[in-house]
């Protein structure tokens, strides 16, 4: 994978969509001269066009650039943040974990955009690792600078059966589709908004 820095691009100016679009219709322009008029004029249009495409590829990133590198992360996470590691005596296990990911915007300075897919990707992410059982939970939860410039931070929760499992939810505005859940000693840990999250929040709760 390229650079982390050269996804900061996806939230830059739209000058290398407006390069990959007109591009095009350079193409098409020069097509149409060489078509009904002066051929050798039309295909050096045609190679401008060309020329402009490329160059647009080359420096435009993509939603799927970002999703990649989200994807990235989570796919390594048990290997990287649980395996190995001790909640009291018990070593964990990165296949007895659930993972999710969002994109949050937690802070002021966080970038954001609204893709053509209609979801709003931002410069901050998250990942979690949360295991429920009879006995307890345990979650790992790491929040990401997508550029690289900021330290990873990191939370761990892990608690068992009858300590205060109490967890104060906070539904995210901006971008929907993930909450906040804050242990009572004040640990934080993100998850998505969905049936297999909620229906592990609701296990906790029935410990």
């Amino acid at each position: 994978m390229k650079k982390k820095n050269y996804l900061e691009r996806y939230f830059n100016t739209k000058i290398w969509n407006i390069l990959y679009f007109s591009g095009f219709g350079v193409i098409a322009a020069g097509a149409a001269v060489a078509y009904l008029y002066w051929g050798f004029l039309g295909l050096c249009i045609v190679g401008v066009g060309v020329v402009m495409f490329l160059l647009s590829t080359s420096f435009r990133v993509t939603e799927k650039d970002i999703d990649a590198c989200v994807a990235e992360t989570k796919e390594n996470y048990g290997r990287d943040m649980i395996n190995g590691k001790y909640a009291g005596k018990r070593e964990l296990n990165a296949k007895d974990f659930k993972y999710f990911s969002g994109f949050i915007r937690d802070k002021a300075n966080v970038r954001f955009k609204s893709g053509r897919d209609g979801k709003i990707r931002t410069s901050r992410y998250y990942v979690t690792a949360i295991c429920v059982d009879a006995g307890g939970f345990v979650a790992q939860c790491s929040i990401y600078d997508l550029f690289g410039r900021e330290k990873r931070e990191d939370s761990f929760v892990a608690l068992r059966k009858g300590q205060d499992m109490n967890l104060t939810a906070e539904k995210a505005e901006l971008p929907r589709g993930n909450v906040k859940y804050t242990a009572a000693d004040g640990s934080v840990f993100w998850l998505a908004d969905d049936a297999l999250a909620d229906d592990l929040i609701s296990r906790i709760r029935r410990i």
